[in-house]
């Protein structure tokens, strides 16, 4: 599918996924879906989570806050309102995650990162979130 992707700086970017969600290059779009948001920016590493990155074995210091890779827009103004329950317990899961993976590797939290932003959940707040290509969605 062709994605058409509005960014935190709400300029658009297209990206190209094969059906199992992942960037492919020079693949064939199936179909063309636009997603227009105009929510909030979240931040897939929120503060909580890079208090627990900055104490992590492995993972200090290799991820920054304001990464564009790392900042999504949300759906709509309701999808995300500051810090709402929603986002507290998806905090705790990151955190935990890193909590029980000492040993994780940059890529491997981005791929969990990317896994839980496609769970229906969380995707139809944040729409878009693509870790699975190096650099995500800020640096296309």
């Amino acid at each position: 599918m062709l994605a058409t992707i509005f960014q935190a700086d709400v300029q658009p970017t297209t990206l190209v996924f094969d059906t199992s969600g992942f960037f492919v290059v020079g693949a064939t779009a199936t179909f063309t879906y636009v997603v227009n948001s105009t929510g909030q920016i979240h931040h897939l590493l929120s503060n909580k989570i890079m208090n627990e990155l900055k104490q992590h074995a492995t993972l200090k210091g290799v991820f920054d806050r304001e990464d564009p890779a790392f900042k999504y827009r949300a759906t709509d103004a309701d999808a995300h309102k500051g810090y709402q329950t929603w986002h507290r317990e998806y905090d705790s899961r990151v955190v935990k995650w890193l909590q029980d993976n000492p040993k994780a590797t940059p890529e491997s939290f981005r791929n969990y990162l990317h896994a839980l932003h496609q769970e229906p959940a969380i995707r139809q707040r944040i729409p878009g979130v693509n870790l699975k290509y190096k650099g995500g969605q800020g640096e296309q």
